[in-house]
């Protein structure tokens, strides 16, 4: 499970919560889900989700969802500085 931080009517960003981020610089703490037709969710939902991990234009996501659940609602994870200029895209890896 992860909280809802962004929202469009067809496409939204889910992160880990504080207590369950692993800190790595290397991994990502969020994905995007490309749910069209979905169930209406909110910034701070806490939602799971079931769909087929997907590759869009390099960046990687849950589409083809199936399922997405509301399961409460939680405070949106802590907002992150992003240092610029980076030296590599990848390098925004541990912002995502």
């Amino acid at each position: 499970m992860a909280s809802l931080t962004s929202e469009t009517s067809t496409v939204f960003f889910v992160q880990e919560e504080d207590t369950d981020a692993d800190g790595l610089p290397e991994t990502s703490e969020g994905i995007f889900v490309n749910a069209p037709g979905s169930i209406d969710v909110q910034v701070g939902d806490k939602v799971r989700v079931s769909g087929t991990v997907q590759e869009y234009y390099e960046n990687t996501q849950i589409g083809s969802v199936t399922e997405v659940f509301i399961c409460g609602s939680v405070a949106v994870p802590t907002v992150t500085d992003i240092h610029l200029p980076v030296t590599s895209m990848d390098d925004f890896e541990a912002y995502g």
